[in-house]
This record gives structure tokens, sequence and C-alpha cells, in this order.
């Protein structure tokens, strides 16, 4: 199931020449604890792009550290985990030089077997909602309506046997280059050689692309909060390499699911 310019150490001036490179070569590889820093800054820049980011976080440029700080920890154990999850990094390269230009994190417990719910420790008083960039009822709908949404759309329809794209993000200095593509692409061809199809709930941007390759709409899932105007809509989606289906899933729009 996704910008304010902050200083990032690996994007320099020369990064611009990069850019401005006929044929920029990209290559792909494995994320680690490393890339922290470097993914930090990625998805800091690149996430205001989508819409459901500003509707979650209305407060992020007054609370930037509040947004940093938690982005940090949450992109830390996506890196820490390598049962649940598998983050791919997209760098771009010149000479010897290799800066990283965008990141994927995919959801593969149903490929590893890991179960979070064995390895969770319970915690001792209830988690009290401290971050002061969020809108705390909006953050509770996005999360139950989400869950809610991939059980209905996503689980009754291929169980076990899917993988899940969490998050797909290119800096805005180095889109339209291929990096996103060739991200989608990996996991296109992890999909094909494990007999799983892919899910995705996709932002108004990441929906043009994964539709280019191959995915396919099945829902709009629309996140609103009673009595709040607002409200935000994310696309489900999925990739099929010829997978048998456990049945047929209707196109609702989840927010009817509750």
């Amino acid at each position: 199931m996704i910008a304010t310019l902050i200083a990032n150490p690996h994007i320099s001036s020369h990064s611009h020449s990069l850019v401005s490179s006929k044929t920029p070569s990209i290559v792909l590889r494995r994320g680690t604890l490393s890339d922290l820093d470097s993914i930090l800054e990625i998805g800091l820049n690149a996430m205001p792009l989508d819409p459901q980011w500003d509707y979650r976080f209305p407060f992020r440029r007054v609370f930037s550290h509040d947004q940093r700080d938690a982005t940090r920890k949450r992109y830390q154990e996506f890196l820490e985990n390598a049962e649940q999850w598998s983050v791919s990094i997209a760098e771009i390269v010149d000479n010897h030089d290799a800066i990283p230009i965008a990141f994927a994190i995919w959801d593969i417990a149903n490929l590893t077997g890991y179960n979070s719910q064995l390895t969770r420790v319970p915690a001792l008083q209830p988690k009290k909602h401290t971050r002061r960039d969020a809108n705390p009822k909006r953050m509770q709908a996005w999360t139950r309506i989400l869950r809610e949404a991939k059980v209905y759309y996503f689980e009754r329809q291929y169980g076990s046997q899917q993988i899940q794209l969490q998050i797909l993000a290119t800096h805005p200095m180095f889109q339209r280059l291929g990096a996103g593509s060739r991200l989608v692409d990996e996991g296109i061809r992890l999909a094909k050689m494990s007999n799983n199809a892919i899910s995705v709930f996709a932002s108004p941007m990441g929906r043009r692309l994964y539709s280019k390759l191959g995915f396919k709409s099945i829902a709009s899932v629309v996140v609103q909060v009673k009595d709040d105007p607002e409200f935000v809509s994310v696309e489900a989606m999925t990739y099929e390499p010829e997978l048998p289906v456990l049945g047929p899933v209707k196109n609702q729009r989840a927010r009817d699911l509750t």
C-alpha cells in the first residue's frame, strides 16, 4: 500500500549534472540500515506529493521535527525487519558517483512466513498519540479503513498468494527518469517467480504508473472521518501473473464496508 526540500548530503549540486545527462544509468540494489538517511530524505521530499500525506499530516510544516523523527523511526523498522519487509534502492550512477534517488518497500511476509502477531511484544500501557504533525482521527481512520480494505479486496481474492507494495518514492529532482518503473518491475519479476499477485493502494500519481505496468484497478478506497468534510481516496490495484483466485470481489468503496 502514498515536498518540502530538506538538505540532503547525498543530493548535491553535482546531482543537477546527473539529471541533465541524456542517458543516466540507474542501478538497483538491496537497501540496508546504512541507507536510512538517504531514504528518509527521499521520502520527506516525495511523499507530500501524495494527497494522503497532507490529509494525515496537516501540521507537518509547523512540527517538522515530529514528522522527521516519526518517519525516520518507521523507515528504520522497515530496514531492520528483513523477514517482513524488502527495501530496494534505485541509484543514479555517473563515473564513480552513486546517488540514491528512489526506493520501494515491499511487504514480503507471505513469502518468508513471517507472522507479526507471534513476534510482537505486548505493550504494558495503551500507546498514546504523541506526534504533533498528524491529525489523530484521520490517522486512525486511515489505518482502520485500509486494513479493512486490504482484507476485503486483496486477502479475500488472493489469500497468502500476494506481496504488497507498501511505499514507492522518487525524489522530485529525479522523477521521470524511470527509477519508479525499474523498482516496480523488480517486484513484478519476484511475483512471477514466486507465483504471487502484487497489491498496492495507489495515489493518483502512482495509479498512472501502475496502470502502464499492467496493474488493474479494483476499487476506490475513500478515507473520511465522520463530520469531517475532508477526505482522501486511494486506488486498490493488483497485478496478476496468471494466478488462481478464491472468489469474485465487487467494486465498491471501502467506506461502505463499515
